[in-house]
């Protein structure tokens, strides 16, 4: 399924032996990103450091890559509600082209990222990662229909773009449903699009023993004029993804 991002395959690593190498400067032939900060850092400009708040949209090619835009809006504006969480809360949009633009936010968001087919975007989401960021992926029925193949592609992009990391559905008690609003499973959408054993399934990505990205079925920013009962419920489990991706 990652016929279409043509990055060359890293040697297995995680994020703790990234940061071993970085330290020693001895930095693995194959992570083009990493070698590209080791070199900034010889030459005296420091590598960029991943912002401690903030909520980016990733860039894409896809002509719908800013699709509910508004929703989005409101729900960082429900985030900096919580003052413990938003405070300072950057919002805008991240470049790919560029580590420094996603490093300017510590949480990255996509409909869909198939359409990013660069070898250079994917080294610098990857060393994004390595550093601490977060992305979390929800499904959209308007912008990627196929649910089934949504998940299988992005999993798999992500699990060869970190080929010593590890995917799994999360379970309905995970700590992510109460980080800062106790959810059911059960309060988020039902929608007729998704197949039943897809139904609100979230998968986390996980290198080590962090979570570096989510995946989600749950649609939660679908269907807001037609369904309002939904938006709630949305809106706090976003804010659960949020300060659960900035805990760990």
């Amino acid at each position: 399924m990652c016929h279409l991002c043509r990055f060359p395959t890293p040697p297995v690593e995680t994020r703790r032996g990234f940061f071993r190498q970085l330290a020693g400067a001895a930095v693995s032939a194959g992570l083009v990103g990493t070698g590209r900060a080791a070199r900034a850092a010889n030459a005296g400009d420091p590598p960029p450091a991943v912002a401690s708040s903030g909520w980016g949209r990733i860039l894409t090619p896809h002509p719908e890559w800013d699709f509910h835009n508004d929703r989005e809006a409101q729900v960082v504006d429900f985030i900096r509600e919580d003052r413990s969480l938003g405070a300072n809360m950057r919002h805008g949009v991240a470049d790919p082209r560029n580590l420094a633009s996603l490093c300017q936010y510590p949480f990255l968001f996509s409909f869909d990222l198939t359409d990013i087919r660069d070898a250079r975007e994917w080294a610098n989401l990857r060393e994004y990662i390595y550093r601490g960021g977060f992305l979390y992926l929800d499904n959209c029925v308007h912008v990627s229909p196929n649910i089934t193949a949504y998940r299988t592609d992005h999993l798999t992009r992500l699990t060869r773009l970190l080929p010593a990391s590890e995917w799994r559905r999360l379970s309905d008690d995970h700590p992510i449903y109460r980080t800062r609003y106790p959810i059911k499973p059960s309060q988020l959408p039902d929608d007729a699009h998704t197949p039943d054993d897809q139904l609100r399934a979230l998968y986390g990505v996980f290198d080590d023993d962090r979570m570096v990205a989510l995946v989600s079925m749950a649609h939660l920013f679908c269907g807001w004029p037609e369904r309002p009962s939904y938006v709630e419920a949305d809106k706090k489990q976003m804010v659960n993804i949020y300060a659960y991706a900035r805990a760990h």
